[in-house]
């Protein structure tokens, strides 16, 4: 059975953001219809970066559907993500009760499932995630994407940015160093907000990001619709938000799991309950 302080502590959270988040009004954006005034690959790049280094966290309720060649599943979640560093998911049941939280940070992977109250760590995860998906959705690697951002954005190299008139976008041309991969990507030419981006390691293309529907939240525009396509489109995760937050704040303690329970995983792994820092009940 799932530890009942912990049903509790997490139910009381989901009651308080359905509060927050359920008043919180997102507005679309004001059409402007002024000349596009060109910008340089280097402005366009600073401001990017700008924006990254202004967001802080993000907050919502997401519907997220995952589809492999094994099946399609849609999820009701709650999100939490904090820079480009961490990373959690609660998923909810009709009632808005957690039924498991997947939680990522600075390399470490932990799942609780709330049902058998069993802690699961590491390549446990993707073992877990084989077996229901039939694939492994490493989250850690999608942080900015999610975010609506650029990953990668610190070291890119542009090589080419064009500004095309169908619909008015940037057409750019661009290559990671770290990770050496060769990206294409397009930003609407008015809010240089991401719309679209390819990846490609070799000849192989490897990513499809589409960022769609944005909307003003917080002061920030923000796509309210985020499809990422893998493996020749075979793999596609598509989340879709509901009333987000950006910026207002997370706990502390948003990315440690106050839970007790069985641990399975990796031993001696940095997440073995002997030297996790575990907030108990």
């Amino acid at each position: 059975m799932p530890d009942v302080t912990f049903s509790w502590k997490f139910l009381g959270v989901h009651v308080l953001w359905a509060g927050i988040l359920m008043s919180c009004q997102t507005a679309p954006p004001v059409v402007d219809t002024s000349p596009i005034i060109p910008l340089s690959p280097t402005e366009i790049l600073q401001t990017l970066l700008q924006r990254q280094s202004e967001f802080k966290d993000l907050k919502s309720f997401v519907k997220t559907t995952v589809r492999t060649p094994k099946l399609t599943q849609t999820l009701r979640q709650a999100l939490i993500i904090q820079e480009g560093r961490a990373i959690r998911f609660d998923t909810l049941s009709l009632l808005g009760q957690p039924l498991g939280v997947l939680v990522v940070e600075d390399q470490d992977v932990l799942f609780y499932d709330t049902r058998k109250s069993r802690l699961y760590s590491g390549v446990a995860v993707w073992d877990m995630m084989i077996q229901v998906f039939g694939t492994v959705i490493d989250f850690g690697k999608y942080i900015r994407i999610l975010s609506g951002q650029i990953p990668g954005l610190e070291t890119l190299q542009i090589k080419e940015a064009r500004l095309l008139a169908e619909p008015p976008h940037y057409h750019i041309e661009a290559w990671d160093p770290v990770l050496r991969e060769r990206l294409l990507i397009h930003l609407d030419a008015r809010t240089l907000a991401p719309t679209d981006l390819w990846k490609w390691r070799g000849d192989q293309i490897i990513l499809i990001v589409h960022w769609q529907h944005h909307k003003e939240v917080n002061g920030r525009l923000f796509p309210h619709k985020i499809q990422l396509l893998r493996d020749n489109g075979q793999d596609e995760l598509l989340i879709q938000f509901k009333a987000p937050q950006i910026n207002q704040g997370v706990p502390a303690d948003a990315f440690k799991l106050p839970l007790s329970g069985q641990w399975q995983g990796v031993p001696g792994s940095a997440a073995e309950p002997s030297k996790m820092a575990w907030v108990r009940p």
